[in-house]
């Protein structure tokens, strides 16, 4: 009885940590993006007129998703031993 309570507490804890960690890689996405339009916004008018939007664009889109992926890898991260 007791292992199958810690066994649904324990998938209680991974369900809180997993929404957690979605609502910061969601934040840090659009967080990320906006900073890539603003640094590619940029970047957009040094290159040529034809390249510009893509720079722009992919460069705004890359900058999110990175964002969003290590702000998920960072929430499973496991704290270092104390100092």
């Amino acid at each position: 009885m007791r292992a199958a309570l810690l066994a649904v507490l324990d998938g209680i804890g991974f369900t809180w940590r997993l929404g957690t960690a979605l609502v910061r890689a969601a934040v840090s996405g659009v967080i990320g993006m906006l900073a890539g339009l603003v640094v590619f916004a940029l970047l957009g008018l040094l290159a040529p007129k034809e390249w510009g939007g893509v720079v722009w664009n992919g460069g705004a889109m890359l900058t999110g998703v990175l964002a969003a992926v290590f702000a998920f890898l960072d929430s499973f991260r496991r704290p270092g031993p104390p100092t």
